[in-house]
């Protein structure tokens, strides 16, 4: 009929083996589980079919509700006649179909014969037993690999609970926001920051805007490094992004498949290969040295209280390592008195952490200057602009940097003088740089800056070469 056969999964003689319809497309045998085993003493090798016996073969029927096979009767003649009658269907869909016949809608046709009597739990079944015997069990012996009992039952869970969601990668990230600005997400038990809920929304609609450019529906099992080439080179080419900003977008991406993988929704797991990886590059920023922060704090604003009040904020979180979410909101209650003089106490608004943080003379200085209330805070973006237009008048901060910058797939060299590239987060990373060439311990700034760990505290450290050689010099002196 057609070039159709049957054929045994294996020729092992002590278990039952699953009878497959096959038909060859080219050099590739497609095979489709006609919902029995049998015993290869049952089976008659050179021509396909069970043996013909008296008494009863000794059968077992992986579909309860076969539509080709009386389960009630295991006899030769019931079984060769259920294998003909699927055979027959078979070969009738290959003659009505010349043009248009492949293996996809062979398949889809071959499974609807038997959703015609077992409904959506004959195809679960069908789809489920294809799941463990194509999938796990042939990917186990092609890795040379041996699961537990425990570790295969996790794999057909997550099989069958992402048979219970139809949702897409994009509808699951509509949900992901929501349930996190609704407050169903928590990070560590609390709510997530305005901060966390902008950066999943922004990431969403690059990928959207990436999904209508290139005309490409990204869903959970289109994510591979086919995909993450293509969305890298749109990042880089279209949008003129810097590889940092790339990486975020890539380590959001991440956030969002590891958390539908972990519910069961995703069960594609090339996200979690090498080479699907956010970059780790090198931002080039500055650190102010002590005399530049020292020289900010002695200009004369006597005359103009907007730039002193931002002169004064900015000298404050350059002695205290604070962030701009934190420095912006430090109340008279968070200032605690203790021997030797004062701590600022808080619990810092991007990672929920308290930080003790001691606050030295200038510090002091500046909370009396405002009745221990800082003044009231302005937009991140006009405190940049004043920022800068105060750097501006410190003459130290006219020597020019030199920066290697890559954007939009493109690296060049860029100069500008160093006030133009002070910021709110320059007074950070003056805070651990020069904590640092202090000799402070990296577990002590640590503990003032909030960082969990070396590697990111490290990233605030400007220190340049001359002074690391300084330092080493130091110690071999």
């Amino acid at each position: 009929m057609a070039g159709l056969f049957y054929q045994l999964r294996d020729n092992n003689p002590k278990n039952h083996q699953i009878v497959y319809l096959a038909y060859k497309f080219g050099k590739k045998t497609f095979r489709f589980n006609s919902g029995i085993k049998i015993l290869p003493a049952d089976w008659n090798f050179d021509k396909s079919i069970p043996k013909n016996r008296a008494e009863p073969l000794n059968v077992e029927f992986s579909i309860l509700e076969n539509p080709f096979f009386d389960i009630s009767n295991k006899t030769s003649n019931s079984i060769e006649k259920g294998l003909n009658n699927l055979k027959a269907k078979a070969s009738e869909f290959i003659s009505n179909n010349p043009e248009t016949f492949n293996e996809a809608n062979f398949r889809e046709y071959l499974k609807s014969l038997f959703a015609e009597d077992d409904g959506e739990l004959g195809v679960l079944a069908n789809e489920l037993n294809d799941y463990i015997r194509l999938k796990l069990l042939k990917d186990a012996r092609i890795n040379k690999e041996k699961p537990t009992k425990t570790e295969f039952i996790a794999k057909i869970e997550a099989f069958l609970l992402k048979q219970k969601s139809t949702e897409s990668l994009m509808q699951y990230i509509d949900r992901f926001i929501r349930d996190t600005v609704e407050g169903k997400r928590l990070n560590n038990g609390a709510l997530h920051t305005h901060r966390s809920v902008q950066r999943y929304k922004t990431t969403q609609s690059i990928l959207k805007e990436y999904n209508e450019l290139a005309r490409k529906e990204i869903d959970f099992e289109t994510i591979d490094m086919m995909f993450y080439n293509d969305f890298i080179e749109f990042m880089a080419s279209v949008k003129d992004y810097t590889p940092a900003t790339m990486g975020k977008h890539i380590t959001t991406l991440k956030t969002f498949l590891k958390e539908a993988t972990e519910i069961g929704i995703n069960t594609n797991l090339k996200y979690q290969s090498k080479g699907f990886k956010a970059f780790e590059t090198e931002s080039y920023s500055i650190a102010l040295t002590p005399n530049e922060i020292d020289s900010f704090y002695k200009l004369d604003f006597n005359k103009n209280e907007r730039l002193e009040k931002v002169r004064d904020v900015f000298v404050l979180a350059c002695h205290t390592a604070l962030r701009w979410s934190d420095f912006t909101d430090i109340k008279s209650t968070d200032i605690k008195k203790v021997n030797g003089g004062h701590n600022i106490v808080l619990i810092q608004e991007k990672t929920k952490n308290q930080v003790v943080i001691p606050a030295n003379k200038i510090v002091m200085e500046i909370f009396s200057k405002y009745n221990n209330q800082l003044p009231e805070p302005i937009t991140n973006q006009k405190f940049n602009e004043y920022l800068k237009e105060i750097a501006k008048m410190v003459d130290g901060l006219h020597v020019t940097e030199t920066m290697v910058i890559t954007k939009g797939g493109k690296t060049y060299e860029e100069t500008k003088p160093r006030w133009q590239m002070v910021s709110s987060h320059t007074a950070r990373r003056s805070f651990a740089t020069n904590a640092y060439e202090m000799g402070i311990p990296t577990l002590s700034i640590m503990a003032i800056t909030g960082h969990k760990t070396e590697k990111s505290l490290l990233g605030y450290i400007k220190t340049d070469k001359a002074k690391h050689a300084d330092i080493v010099r130091g110690f071999n002196s």
